[in-house]
């Protein structure tokens, strides 16, 4: 009987060890959230790994704990990162009816459809900039995939601690902190006098960060004058105003997905800078909820510094469908074949004097354009062939050619090989190429040798215009526009051709 017992037990634990599965991670059927104004952004300012000093300029409460005005000190420990699983992006738009139906269409337990983004609900108008995704997986690893999409199998974790000037400390808390003002601001790491409400938390990575919370125009009132010196004739900056509101909108809820924040203060996202100025301010408040769409949805805008002559076509930067508003325009008038490498040549050596983004009187502009519009970068051939096969893992060997294989309609290189003694190296993607060849201001270039006596490559000579990705609006583009008498309103029917400014709020 006993010997029964221990049987039937060893078989229903053994039973109980094929059919219990540790579940299989998958992504949230739904990264969406609602709002309403007011309208508030996250904005991560700062990282740091153990410690970072802060000022309070006032006093400022963390949960029933109140900090009063002086010097604090935050430290962070005992931090677990998150493991990320990896899904492929099978089919991804901002089409509903669309992706469900590939989505039906595919009789796959490890394919899922989710949506990704805000709803914003203003009044009794509802904007939606959602995009949904069909997704397979999942993966452990991004290695073999090529439109990878990304989740967190689990929180990030750590303690983060606030000690005052005397190093007592203050408050011990799980995971993150929050500071809500109580009429003061703060300062830390290069910004001064910040006034809202912020919080210490952690990234998957478990890095320490400081997360600004932002009504939307305070917001845009900090990275208007980060992005466009105010300088620049106000029509210009009421453009670029109205066209950061729009790409805020537009991207809330999508980039950072999983993070505790929007959007970075780099202009991975937008440039946040410390300092506002009156008159970018009176910029915002002049254009204060005047957001750009397109068939009535918020329009997917974005900018660079300079285009160089010709903005480019968002389907050859990010390999994107095609977006009326977002093809390439030129900022001037000539003829020449850009997608050609004799017209190319002979319009980053001799442009056109029609290009109207260097005719300029105002000093803040001509600073810009001496600088981007038309530049020159020499490299040492040894140093390019590290950096192809630092970035590619590959050793071309002695570097023989460096080819420009296919190019976007403003000359901006898309695909490049590199041909050495042992092998060649194809390479695709506007930044990868600005990358690989010592991070350029813009892949607009063309190539050229200086040779020793054998004839074997010694440098490298590159000659480009422009500075940036080249799509949307062109800020020299813009404030030479509105130095020749141009109003926002043109300034961004010429750049965003078929899109509306609507005032939302």
């Amino acid at each position: 009987m006993r010997k029964l017992v221990l049987l039937t037990l060893l078989i229903f634990t053994s039973c109980s060890r094929i059919m219990v599965k540790k579940p299989v991670p998958r992504p949230p059927e739904r990264r969406v959230k609602t709002v309403s104004p007011p309208i508030f952004v996250r904005i991560k300012l700062h990282a740091f790994e153990k410690e970072l000093p802060l000022v309070l300029n006032g006093s400022y409460s963390a949960g029933k704990v109140t900090l009063k005005p002086g010097q604090y000190i935050v430290k962070i420990s005992r931090r677990k990162k998150s493991r990320l699983v990896y899904y492929e992006t099978l089919f991804k738009t901002s089409n509903y009816d669309s992706a469900y139906r590939y989505f039906q269409n595919h009789h796959d337990p490890d394919v899922y459809f989710i949506d990704v983004g805000t709803i914003f609900k203003i009044g009794n108008t509802t904007l939606d900039n959602r995009e949904f995704y069909v997704l397979k997986g999942p993966f452990k690893s991004k290695k073999d995939l090529e439109h990878p999409y990304a989740e967190p199998a689990n929180p990030p974790h750590g303690v983060v601690e606030i000690l005052d000037e005397k190093g007592h400390r203050v408050i011990s808390a799980n995971d993150s902190v929050t500071l809500k003002p109580r009429g003061g601001t703060i300062s830390f790491a290069g910004y001064k006098n910040l006034s809202g409400e912020v919080t210490v938390t952690f990234d998957t990575g478990t890095r320490g960060i400081v997360v600004l919370k932002s009504e939307l125009e305070d917001y845009i009132k900090h990275v208007l004058p980060s992005e466009m010196p105010v300088g620049f004739p106000e029509e210009a900056l009421k453009a670029q105003a109205v066209v950061a509101r729009t790409f805020t909108l537009a991207n809330l809820g999508k980039f950072y997905r999983y993070q505790p924040f929007d959007f970075t203060s780099t202009p991975l996202s937008q440039t946040f800078g410390g300092k506002r100025f009156e008159v970018s301010d009176t910029m915002v408040d002049k254009t204060r909820g005047i957001v750009l769409f397109y068939n009535n949805r918020i329009a997917d805008v974005f900018y660079h510094s300079t285009c160089g002559g010709h903005t480019e076509d968002v389907t050859y930067i990010w390999n994107t469908g095609s977006i009326p508003y977002l093809r390439g325009v030129k900022d001037g008038n000539f003829d020449y074949d850009l997608q050609d490498p004799l017209g190319v040549r002979m319009f980053v050596e001799s442009p056109p004097e029609s290009i109207f983004c260097r005719m300029t009187d105002n000093p803040v502009i001509m600073h810009y354009v001496e600088k981007n519009f038309r530049w020159e970068v020499k490299l040492q051939r040894k140093q390019v062939e590290k950096w192809v096969k630092k970035f590619t893992g590959k050793g071309i060997g002695k570097l023989i050619s460096i080819t420009p294989v296919k190019r976007g309609v403003s000359g901006r290189v898309t695909e490049i090989v590199f041909t050495g003694t042992k092998k060649s190296v194809d390479v695709r993607g506007e930044y990868r190429i600005r990358r690989i060849l010592g991070g350029l201001k813009s892949s607009l270039f063309i190539v050229d040798y200086e040779r020793d006596e054998k004839g074997d490559i010694v440098d490298v000579v590159i000659k480009g215009g422009g500075a940036g990705h080249g799509v949307g609006m062109c800020q020299v583009g813009a404030g030479i526009l509105a130095e020749h008498g141009f109003k926002m309103k043109d300034i961004i029917s010429h750049y965003f051709p078929g899109v509306k400014g609507v005032k939302i709020y």
